[in-house]
């Protein structure tokens, strides 16, 4: 997990799992609160890292980055396409 101004950035180079989940809402915690005009987060999944189960998926979806604070979740598979996308944008 990264952050940058109001942005919280998480890479999924693994598959997820609970105890990850776990992890993320530890380091999460103190991000929450600290900008007053709530926060963002994207999701990305790195290459080759299985999407998580549905049980984990619903977890994500209730973990403390996404309450009411949060004004804009974006779930990403596939960096390597997306970042080619944007260079081609560039270009």
């Amino acid at each position: 997990m990264a952050t940058w101004k109001n942005i919280a950035i998480h890479v999924w180079t693994v598959q997820a799992t609970p105890a990850l989940v776990d992890t993320l809402d530890r380091l999460t915690a103190s991000f929450i609160g600290a900008p007053p005009e709530g926060i963002s987060a994207v999701h990305t999944v790195a290459k080759n890292a299985p999407l998580p189960d549905a049980d984990v998926r619903e977890r994500l979806q209730l973990a403390p980055p996404h309450g009411q604070e949060t004004k804009v979740v974006v779930g990403v598979a596939e960096l390597e396409e997306v970042l080619r996308s944007v260079r081609r944008l560039a270009d």
